[in-house]
């Protein structure tokens, strides 16, 4: 209907097409703005020390960002502010958990901890890694992030989804963005799915696995019970296991029993035909594998380029993510160190280091004890000042696999063999069980002719100092908790890192003899040394077979030792280049990092 036709008439089609524009233009904005809408809110959840060098650059370049942390607690903090009490179910019980909000630090980052039942027996932070409790932190994580609401998750070394219930038994969804990142794939072992189900499945998980006749018959078998009608007993047993299924997994591993490993086989098929939506088909169950496919991207941070043939189908939304790291390379250092005055200092230490060890004070206990973190240390061994060779320093720690232990020892021994003048500094926690080191200890304490070489430390110790006063760092492989911090701290304190040529270590380590005016480290084997073999000493059985990973490491150090020794005069320029080498979290790394937060 025209207007001029009814001249007291508004125009209606006019109005109609102004009414059209309006709305659609308040419909494309609304998702205009819905598309442009950037992630603010950070989630950041970790399973080691939090990032707070990585969170400071990345607010710096992009102060829109905030990021808050989330991290694992071993304990009460009696004297924080509880923001979050619940409760759930995991394991077969129920569970309380209180999350604690810290005061923001001066950098004004944002920390949050999380402390469970589950953590209960836990002594020392390095075994959240296990599957009985990373499974907790897990589901704490979810339903904090749940509270919390933020716009992305970032989890970090964490072997499950944090978006969504690990398995779809609960009904509840929470659609939710999130990075999966790890240090390394192999990290997490593998759990068979018997084991895996007692571990992370919810109640009624558990119903139907307790209700399965197949399962129950296999558990009455396993713990021989002449009938499956006795559920309370049955319920024992499956109570038992859950408690104390890493100690007889181990039994199992070395038992003979072949109608044992017939019954753990049946078990596993059972739990795969039961649950076969959040299992794999193959013999094994990896969670690792779970998250990454369930995740909205995932990235690797400085890890070997040669990854597990089970992530070659997802690869194609793989990051590979650099890290940086910035030190305070100035505590606990009797003489302080820096590029300006190392020449002068370094000798300092090394001298002060081994008058602490020296025999005497170590039989009148006069060595310095700002050395070690408390006062459970155990002293095996001395350093002679006669000596005064080549200095290196290896540090062990929980996490520690024989095989890298093995690695370690054998190119000592090798440098011993070939009369190379070394002296070395071992240390691992006194907690620590291995037979292949107490039968090293055994060796080492009968062979004269190296007395006063060695030295044993059982204990914390505060590894500035060491690292300061040694020439070189062993560092057989780049899986070992706090390795990132020995080997950033060892280059900033003058100590030049021998290392293998896989993973974080390849990643960050610059070859010597790739590049002279960069490189500060040994990674790569002496070709003119050829096979150097193992020492074979019959008071010290150490391997049945020649591996060689061992010699080319052996050959890596032997390498090392010569260059100490024939070049000490260039030695100051790979000391030099290490604390030159730009280890922080600089724009182009935090850019990647961001890029990836914006796509998501």
């Amino acid at each position: 209907i025209k207007g001029d036709i009814y001249s007291n008439s508004p125009d209606l089609w006019y109005e109609f097409k102004l009414q059209y524009r309006f709305y659609r233009k308040k419909f494309r904005a609304f998702f205009k703005t819905r598309i442009k809408k950037r992630f603010i809110n950070i989630l950041y959840i970790t399973t080691d020390i939090p990032p707070k060098e990585y969170i400071i650059a990345l607010q710096k370049q992009y102060p829109n960002k905030k990021v808050s942390v989330l991290v694992p607690l071993i304990e009460h903090e009696k004297n924080e502010k509880e923001y979050l009490k619940f409760e759930y179910f995991l394991q077969n019980k129920i569970n309380n958990a209180c999350v604690y909000k810290y005061d923001p630090d001066e950098d004004n980052i944002q920390i949050f901890g999380v402390y469970t039942d589950g953590f209960s027996d836990i002594d020392e932070i390095h075994k959240i890694f296990d599957l009985k409790y990373i499974s907790h932190y897990a589901k704490c994580a979810r339903i904090f992030a749940k509270k919390f609401k933020p716009d992305l998750i970032h989890s970090e070394n964490v072997p499950f989804y944090i978006g969504i219930e690990f398995n779809d038994l609960e009904k509840y969804t929470f659609s939710k963005k999130v990075l999966q990142t790890y240090h390394d794939l192999e990290m997490y072992n593998k759990y068979e799915p018997f084991w895996s189900a007692l571990n992370l499945l919810n109640k009624r998980g558990l119903n139907r696995l307790k209700n399965d006749k197949i399962i129950k018959k296999n558990i009455a078998a396993l713990f021989g019970i002449k009938t499956i009608r006795n559920f309370g007993k049955y319920k024992d047993c499956i109570n038992y296991l859950y408690k104390n299924f890493e100690q007889y997994r181990e039994l199992y591993n070395i038992s003979s029993n072949t109608n044992e490993n017939i019954l753990i086989k049946r078990l596993n098929d059972q739990v795969l035909k039961i649950f076969p939506q959040i299992f794999n088909d193959d013999t094994f169950y990896n969670p690792m594998l779970y998250s990454i496919k369930r995740a909205s991207a995932w990235g690797l941070n400085s890890v070997s380029k040669d990854l597990p043939s089970w992530t070659k189908d997802i690869k194609k939304t793989c990051y590979y993510l650099k890290r940086g790291i910035t030190n305070n390379v100035n505590e606990k250092i009797e003489y302080r160190i820096d590029i300006t005055n190392f020449r002068e200092q370094k000798p300092l230490n090394k001298n002060y280091l081994l008058k602490q060890f020296d025999k005497l004070q170590i039989e009148h206990n006069f060595t310095d004890k700002n050395l070690f973190v408390g006062n459970d240390y155990n002293i095996i061994g001395y350093l002679d000042n006669f000596y005064r060779g080549t200095l290196l320093f290896i540090p062990f720690n929980q996490n520690s696999k024989e095989k890298d232990l093995k690695k370690a020892v054998l190119a000592i021994l090798k440098a011993f063999e070939l009369r190379k003048n070394i002296q070395v500094i071992f240390n691992y926690p006194k907690n620590m069980k291995s037979q292949y080191m107490e039968m090293f200890l055994i060796f080492l304490k009968t062979q004269s002719s190296i007395e006063g070489k060695w030295i044993v430390i059982e204990g914390e110790i505060n590894y500035s100092q060491f690292l300061a006063s040694s020439d070189m760092v062993i560092i057989p492989s780049d899986e070992n908790y706090n390795v990132e911090n020995i080997l950033y701290n060892a280059i900033k304190f003058g100590c030049i890192p021998v290392v293998t040529d896989k993973g974080f270590c390849d990643d960050t380590v610059k070859e010597i003899f790739d590049d002279m005016n960069v490189g500060f480290g040994f990674k790569k084997p002496d070709p003119s040394l050829g096979n150097l073999g193992v020492t074979k000493n019959k008071q010290l059985i150490l391997s049945k077979d020649t591996l060689d990973d061992n010699d080319e490491f052996a050959s890596t150090l032997i390498r090392a030792i010569n260059f100490h020794i024939q070049n000490y005069t260039i030695w100051n320029s790979l000391i030099k280049n290490g604390m030159n080498f730009d280890s922080s979290w600089n724009f182009d790394i935090i850019k990647n990092y961001n890029d990836i937060y914006e796509e998501l």
